[in-house]
């Protein structure tokens, strides 16, 4: 696979579902380890530099360096 002449951001927050995690939770939404190192290793393949956030205000105290990059965002928030 030829990597594309860009680098990509990764906003993805990550978790693992334990007893706390039932039907009636109101945060369900959010990327397992599993998901999050598959979803890492495959763009680190694909990309000249990938940097990883795992929270909002961490990618905007660094926005300046990502101008021209590509962002993709897993972040849920409740």
């Amino acid at each position: 696979m030829e990597k594309i002449n860009e680098n990509i951001v990764l906003l993805c927050d990550t978790r693992e579902a334990d007893e706390t995690v039932t039907l009636y939770s109101n945060n369900l939404e959010f990327s397992t380890k599993l998901y999050f190192d598959t979803i890492v290793e495959s763009l680190k393949k694909s990309c000249n530099q990938l940097y990883v956030y795992d929270n909002p205000k961490e990618f905007m105290d660094n926005i300046a360096i990502h101008k021209n990059d590509i962002v993709f965002s897993a972040i849920w928030t409740s």
